[in-house]
């Protein structure tokens, strides 16, 4: 995938475009591709300046949101409820084979929860016969 150059750079194009350049001039000068700096200018003209369309985001959501209706149900049935983990939420994404799917999934279960951190060792893990 390609990087998104600095929106100065973006600017510079375009102000070099706005002071009489041609695109292709304007591209050479500032080392970018000419269909960069046609884009730009368009995008200048259209929105003010050249924009960057958005990147990344939650691709993922939908694996957890089409679960959504059964979490739902279940919390409705259940009322309050306690989930416990002997990891930390750091290590979420490596449960789940992908950080970005237990962010999301973090994120929706902790929206409206209380979080209650216990350190230290289990007491129950002594009294354990070998």
């Amino acid at each position: 995938m390609a990087r998104t150059l600095s929106r100065d750079l973006r600017d510079g194009v375009v102000a070099a475009i706005d002071g009489g350049l041609s695109c292709r001039a304007a591209a050479a000068r500032l080392g970018v591709s000419v269909s960069s700096a046609i884009r730009w200018r368009q995008l200048a003209l259209e929105h003010g300046r050249a924009v960057v369309k958005p990147r990344g985001g939650d691709r993922h959501s939908g694996k957890i949101e089409a679960q959504g209706g059964f979490i739902r149900e279940l919390i409705a049935e259940q009322g309050a409820m306690i989930l416990t983990s002997n990891r930390g939420f750091a290590e979420w994404g490596e449960v789940f084979g992908d950080p970005v799917v237990a962010n999301a999934l973090l994120d929706r279960l902790l929206h409206h929860a209380v979080v209650v951190q216990i350190e230290g060792q289990a007491t129950a893990s002594d009294s354990m016969p070998n």
